[in-house]
């Protein structure tokens, strides 16, 4: 009797030592309550120093949906995949990094201001999704070829200090646009499909440009700036002739900043005459 009991007690931890011990922890083992933890979304963000910085600087945060300023400047980041964790963002600077690729940003709806400047951006993919963006900073970057301005909410938009050949303002947008600069660029045209009603500020220094005649339709033009435009050799296209005198025929006009000594002697004839009226508009400089 002894000996079929110790057999059963023997059989019995032999079933219990068989079982697999990866299999008897997985049942044990308890399923996390949380998925969407602080560090489980931080985890998305793929670049190793954004990481390292945004952990941080926004460690206390006790949700990222919660964050709305982010400045990440000079941080050598090179790559922004993985930022739509952040989705209700409305200001974020990420100038002097190594970015070449900005679609993940494309998630981020809520963004009024972003600054871009100062990275490595050749084609700026999807920008134009961001409806409510109304502040936009791609200068000195690798921008080249045309730049399509089509954009909804925007107001202030910098594309200075890249390879842009050509500006083409899309109809049907752009109409609160108040400031463009698209200075020190190769740009040999600005095309204009539309009227910009809200245009105050243009300025195309140091650009390639050969004619002015899309500008006329920019009538609520308060600033002009043509300084440095080699090519530049007439502007009568901006000027009436009356009877005794030339008019500026953007009547809103206040400044005109320009390098003469590039125009023709109409042209400079005509910025003569504007300097001797009484009302000088526009200013000449």
């Amino acid at each position: 009797m002894r000996a079929v009991s110790s057999f059963l007690v023997g059989f019995l931890l032999g079933l219990v030592s068989s079982v697999d011990p990866l299999t008897a922890e997985s049942s044990t083992k308890e399923v996390p309550l949380h998925t969407n933890s602080y560090e489980d979304k931080l985890a998305t963000i793929r670049d190793a120093q954004a990481k390292n910085i945004l952990r941080n600087t926004v460690a206390k945060e006790a949700n990222l949906d919660s964050v709305l300023n982010l400045r990440l400047d000079n941080a050598q980041i090179s790559t922004v995949e993985g930022f739509g964790i952040f989705s209700n963002l409305t200001h974020l600077s990420l100038s002097g990094n190594f970015i070449n690729n900005i679609v993940p940003l494309t998630q981020l709806s809520r963004l009024k201001t972003l600054d871009l400047s100062k990275n490595l951006i050749v084609v700026p993919s999807g920008i134009t999704s961001l409806e409510g963006l109304e502040s936009l900073n791609l200068s000195n970057n690798r921008l080249k070829y045309a730049f399509c301005c089509s954009f909804i909410s925007l107001i202030h938009l910098k594309l200075d200090n890249n390879n842009l050949q050509q500006l083409i303002f899309i109809n049907n947008f752009n109409k609160l646009l108040e400031e463009v600069d698209v200075s020190h660029n190769p740009i040999k045209s600005i095309t204009i499909r539309a009227p910009l009603p809200s245009l105050k500020r243009l300025n195309a220094n140091g650009t390639f440009i050969t004619q002015v005649d899309d500008l006329v339709h920019l009538q609520a033009l308060e600033e002009l700036h043509l300084k440095n435009c080699i090519h530049l050799r007439s502007i009568t296209a901006l000027f009436r002739h009356m009877e005794d005198h030339w008019e500026c025929k953007l009547n809103n006009l206040k400044k005109l900043s320009i390098s003469e000594e590039f125009l023709d002697n109409t042209s400079k004839a005509i910025l003569a005459d504007i300097k001797k009226q009484k009302n000088n508009k526009p200013s000449i400089l």
